[in-house]
């Protein structure tokens, strides 16, 4: 061997473990595995698992999954049953990757019973092992057989369900036990007989924690039984023991068990035993040193779902006053003292999330208790911890279509939440704040015919909900916002939108730097545009949009346009578009820019489509562009682009228009004729899924008169420095 041979093969040798270490030849060549197996991955998975260490050994099942993918037979046949010989006697990382693998391969349908390594992996007297290899049965319980259920899983959990055996292995009979009985080849007759009796044994258990456990499976058994007679006699008697049990863990998995055990109930068993049940429940949270009310607070909606038919009037309103004093945890008060403060939080959280279910309970069962209902709303939507806000601001929109008609009382709640401080509640209010203003125009808070103090306030903590969500970072939610203002025209009144919105709008495009924000205020320019009734004011717009998009010196901000031009093809009909946007667009084919020109050619064809016979002046501009683009294009990108561009277009030049498309078309010169009569127009697509969407009534204003009393376009231009546009 040469010199400068024996020189790299030193220097290959120099592999560093630790820093400033050298491994010795003996470690390297440990862990060098022979060039025989460099092309056998089967091969070099045989002798690793004999003869490797831990590390090699973790590897190859780690990549187990991969491995049978490209060799499904020998992986199932030399590789498993090699890894399940192994597994008694490895480390912990080892059977928890293990656990994980096995897992993947149940559900994968493996063809090899890996469930007797599961069984034997939930025995090691590793607590950590034991625990992942029982997570791992309870997630492909679902995908064993019959035979696997009934002779292996059952029979384990029986045995582990004794008195005698320790505490995980009788939680995780539990859990198995719940699971088996809703399984699909379970019968009901089985799960009365073989697990309901181990369900009652374990409800009795010494253990809180098991007792807590199987509590939180009773919702299951009941499914399995499917027979409300027997849920009744068999398990409303451990419920009741359960909820009365000394330990705060029990009480509150007992909570939870009782929300999901009422459908399983008849009305004679929640009045006499669930109703007084409950009652005993809410006044135990009331108790010193009580910690289950989060528990109580989260659940009391589904508690007021399921018992409100059966509530007496006088029910109603006792369950109703202690909703507020849930929902005054924490802040000091008579009923909150001596309360943890994150668990106040926490509770008060959970009573703002349960909100509209309340809302519905009482206006069905205690109307005549409104006030109280209102003081809790008040108080949750004010409330000093801004989670308990960002709660209220998520469910606002369900509370204000359930109140309806009585939706006018809590406005001032709306205002405050629209000019909340916190970014994390206007994160919350802000994806449904088009359909609360629908509702609150639909029963007449908000009208599209006369601005009111209502217009006025709601539409001041608009702006001021802009204001703070500007200062972020988060263009997102800024274009969320934009997105929801398009409901506008549908609430308030146009010349109110112009005088408040339009020009903080087009200040968006002038300021923002995120060019989704800028599109999408572009976006409801145009909305504005489309439903406005003064021709003066949809002029003012157009020739703005014009002068600060299209004649913009700023190629980005022309690229704003194009994306405008898009969306205006959808809002407006093609004979508009070709009235007020086709030039401008086709203009900018011939733009200095390259990326503009590319862009514009995106569009050609929806634009060519709009073109008639009659259109012989556009379709001559249309053509003689085209054409000399064709000629004069020097990018190698636009031109190829270009050249796809005509070719889709010759392709799909005889295809026929589909009659939706010519119903929507026809409907949109229709309002459009409307609205330059000065008559209102409604955005029903907008209003599409909303719950009052087939019975809005549908109002229809006078024609807008000439007197004007806002002031003219150049004097408007003028006052706010803008130039006046003069395309035509």
């Amino acid at each position: 061997m040469s010199g400068k041979g024996v020189k790299d093969e030193e220097l290959m040798s120099l592999k560093l473990d630790k820093p400033g270490r050298v491994k010795s030849q003996e470690q390297l060549a440990k862990h060098t595995i022979d060039t025989q197996f460099e092309d056998k991955p089967i091969e070099r998975s045989v002798y690793l698992l004999t003869k490797g260490d831990d590390v090699q050994k973790l590897s190859i099942v780690q990549n187990l999954p991969q491995l049978y993918q490209f060799e499904p037979n020998a992986t199932v046949n030399r590789i498993l049953p090699k890894i399940q010989q192994e597994l008694p006697g490895s480390s912990s990382e080892f059977n928890i990757a293990a656990a994980r693998i096995f897992q993947t391969l149940i559900q994968k349908k493996v063809p090899v019973n890996l469930l007797s390594s599961i069984l034997q992996g939930i025995d090691s007297r590793d607590p950590l092992v034991a625990t992942t290899w029982i997570e791992t049965l309870l997630e492909v319980i679902n995908h064993l057989s019959e035979i696997q259920i009934r002779s292996d899983v059952l029979k384990w959990a029986v045995q582990k369900s004794a008195p005698n055996k320790p505490t995980l292995y009788r939680v995780a009979s539990c859990h198995l036990l719940g699971r088996c009985a809703i399984h699909p080849k379970i019968q009901s007759i089985e799960v009365k007989t073989t697990i309901l009796p181990l369900v009652q044994g374990l409800a009795q258990d010494v253990s809180f924690e098991v007792r807590a456990c199987i509590a939180g499976q009773l919702a299951n058994i009941a499914q399995g039984l499917n027979d409300a007679n027997l849920v009744k006699s068999s398990l409303l008697p451990s419920v009741i023991e359960l909820a009365k049990d000394t330990n705060g863990v029990v009480r509150s998995a007992s909570i939870v068990a009782v929300s999901q055990l009422l459908q399983h109930f008849g009305t004679d068993t929640k009045q006499e035993y669930i109703i007084p049940l409950f009652k005993e429940l809410c006044n135990q949270t009331s108790e010193e040193g009580e910690g289950s009310y989060p528990i109580l607070a989260r659940e009391f909606g589904k508690y007021m779902t399921g018992l409100q038919n059966v509530f007496t009037q006088a029910d109603a309103v006792w369950f109703l006053k202690f909703f507020k004093i849930l929902s005054l945890k924490g802040l000091g008060s008579s009923q909150g003292d001596n309360v943890d403060p994150t668990q106040g939080v926490y509770c008060r959280h959970f009573c703002a999330q349960n909100l509209p279910a309340m809302t519905s309970f009482t206006l069905t069962r205690a109307s005549n208790a409104m006030d109280i209902w209102y003081s809790v709303f008040r108080d949750l939507a004010a409330d000093p911890c801004y989670i308990v806000r960002k709660s209220v601001g998520g469910c606002l929109h369900e509370v204000v279509g359930i109140l309806g008609i009585q939706c006018r009382i809590i406005k001032p709640d709306i205002v405050r939440l629209l000019r909340d401080d916190a970014e994390d509640v206007l994160h919350m209010v802000v994806p449904k704040l088009g359909v609360t203003m629908e509702v609150l125009s639909n029963y007449g808070l908000l009208s599209r015919e006369t601005s009111t103090q209502t217009s006025l306030e709601i539409g001041r903590a608009i702006l001021k909900c802009h204001m703070e969500l500007s200062k972020g970072v988060n263009w997102r939610i800024q274009t969320d916002l934009l997105a929801q203002l398009e409901h506008l025209p549908n609430c308030l009144p146009s010349d109110f939108i112009h005088q408040h919105f339009t020009p903080v709008i087009f200040a968006i495009i002038g300021d923002q730097k995120a060019k989704p924000v800028k599109a999408q205020a572009a976006r409801l320019l145009l909305v504005f545009l489309r439903y406005n009734i003064k021709e003066i004011q949809r002029k003012w717009i157009r020739e703005n949009l014009m002068n600060r998009l299209y004649l913009s010196t700023s190629c980005y901000t022309r690229h704003i346009f194009i994306k405008m031009c898009e969306s205006a093809m959808t809002i407006y009909s093609k004979k508009y578009f070709k009235e007020y946007f086709f030039h401008p667009l086709l203009s900018l084919l011939d733009d200095r820019v390259s990326n503009i020109r590319l862009c514009t050619i995106l569009l050609l064809p929806q634009m060519k489509a709009m073109l008639s016979p009659e259109d012989k002046a556009l379709t001559q501009s249309f053509d003689n562009i085209v054409k000399k683009l064709e000629l004069t294009e020097k990018d190698k990108d636009v031109f190829y682009t270009l050249k796809c561009t005509l070719k889709n277009i010759q392709m799909h030049q005889f295809d026929g228009i589909k009659q939706d498309t010519v119903l929507e078309e026809k409907q949109r010169q229709e309002d459009e004729a409307k609205i330059a009569q000065g008559k209102i127009v409604e955005n029903f697509k907008l209003m599409e899924g909303l719950p009052f969407y087939s019975k809005r009534p549908v109002a229809e204003s006078k024609p807008f008169k000439t007197s004007l009393t806002f002031p003219s376009q150049r004097n408007l231009a003028s006052a706010r420095n803008l130039p006046t546009f003069g395309y035509q």
